[in-house]
């Protein structure tokens, strides 16, 4: 079914291209199945990680599946049955490796109600991309795409807080609020301080303009004008 509905874009890409048909129909026959068969791969690798098994062959975002539960939720309609159907919390999984279609299809799941989040625990998934424990997730390594992707958990956590008390209390009192409360401290002040280099910069500039002010006033004044002929002497008798 992935191959059936993948194309290759002007940039020569493989992306699967649905309608917004289509797409409500896979939901609605296959997005139980394809929600259970993320949720499975995540839940095996955690358990190769538990034991230290390191399975370095198959990169879990290359799954057909992923790929088929990223493009279906990006239509209205299909994302709601994949919310009817709890998937909401595979599709943060997905999100939290860096898939920004991920992201973007839970952006527009809360758009109306942020509360959606706390479904399946989704926001939980969110905060621990914060977490110490993930920095070695590969997206994390990418400065664009890690700026894009923190961003963006930071506006669904923004919505959630902001638009819900439950959903305010539910993020306050996770066990991942602090790394995500330290994360956002430390782009704070990363951007204050490229705010003061570049105020300093402006200041540095503005001295050097004194000091070439200053120059200009030492420079020697120019020559007098040499003073004026005198006039002929008066003829004897005049």
């Amino acid at each position: 079914l992935v191959e059936l509905c993948t194309v290759t874009d002007t940039l020569g890409r493989k992306v699967i291209r649905l309608s917004a048909v289509e797409a409500e129909s896979i939901a609605k026959n296959l997005g139980n199945k394809i929600c259970q068969m993320v949720l499975s791969r995540f839940l095996e690798r955690a358990k190769l990680k538990q034991y230290e098994i390191d399975d370095e062959d198959e990169d879990i975002m290359d799954a057909p599946d992923l790929g088929m539960l990223c493009a279906i939720a990006q239509h209205e309609a299909a994302l709601n049955v994949i919310r009817s159907l709890g998937g909401l919390h595979a599709l943060s999984l997905v999100a939290a490796e860096g898939n920004l279609s991920a992201m973007a299809a839970l952006k527009k799941a809360c758009e109306t109600d942020a509360s959606v989040l706390l479904e399946g625990d989704a926001h939980e998934v969110i905060l621990k991309i914060y977490a110490s424990d993930q920095d070695e997730l590969p997206w994390k390594s990418d400065d664009q795409l890690s700026q894009q992707v923190e961003g963006a958990a930071f506006e669904l956590l923004a919505r959630l807080c902001t638009k819900t008390a439950k959903g305010r209390n539910a993020v306050a009192k996770s066990e991942s609020c602090e790394g995500c409360v330290e994360r956002a401290m430390e782009i704070i002040t990363e951007l204050s301080g490229f705010v003061e280099e570049t105020e300093d910069d402006g200041a540095e500039s503005g001295d050097d303009d004194a000091l070439f002010a200053e120059s200009d006033d030492d420079e020697p004044p120019p020559p007098a004008a040499p003073p004026a002929p005198m006039p002929p002497p008066s003829a004897p008798g005049a």
